[in-house]
């Protein structure tokens, strides 16, 4: 939306993540959870001429689905990552390693309970100066808080 000088942009992101267990290992719809993400921006031509500009941005950005998650969610409990161990839902426990045959021997289980587990996200703000100094070249500052 254009406003004599302004410039508005509004949008959202739609996002969904989906995961389970192969057919066969477990329940096949563990995670699932979808989010709208909001955006909001501007931008303000200071002297009307197009050289000088003020802009302005605040958005919330999602974290990328991580596979161990919802490979641990279905336990309650969250075990470190870097392990090959699989947790084992007719027993309640992380003892198949990853042909899904027993044997993921680690002796005591590091893990912390999930709990209620929320996706992460980070919300930015961005404030930009911007000023044309000749045809090709231009200097500006950034301020982000995230």
């Amino acid at each position: 939306m254009r406003l004599d000088r302004w410039t508005i942009n509004i949008g959202a992101r739609y996002s969904q993540y989906k995961g389970g267990f192969q057919e066969g290992h477990g329940d096949s719809d563990v995670y699932d959870v979808s989010f709208v993400d909001p955006r909001i921006g501007f931008v303000w031509d200071v002297t009307g001429e197009g050289r000088t500009a003020v802009k302005g941005h605040w958005g919330r950005y999602h974290q990328k689905m991580f596979g161990y998650i919802y490979d641990r969610e279905a336990s309650g409990q969250i075990d470190i990552p870097y392990r090959e161990c699989y947790y084992n839902p007719a027993t309640g426990l992380y003892e198949l390693d990853s042909n899904g045959d027993p044997g993921c021997d680690f002796g005591t289980p590091e893990y912390a309970v999930m709990g209620d587990y929320g996706h992460q996200y980070v919300d930015e703000t961005l404030f930009t100066f911007e000023q044309q100094l000749g045809k090709d070249m231009m200097v500006g500052l950034d301020l982000i808080d995230r």
